[in-house]
């Protein structure tokens, strides 16, 4: 399980990896589909 924060962190990456971007956003898609991502709820920064 990874974090909504790290997943949001991955789609900035897959934004800006230029020429590569689209292929990146496939990767990351696959990967959000085997691996759950946490809902942020503030909690945690308390």
């Amino acid at each position: 399980m990874i974090s909504a924060i790290t997943a949001a962190e991955l789609e900035y990456g897959v934004i800006a990896s230029g020429d590569q971007s689209e292929r990146n956003r496939l990767a990351l898609q696959r990967f959000l589909l085997e691996v759950p991502v946490a809902p942020f709820d503030g909690d945690a920064a308390a």
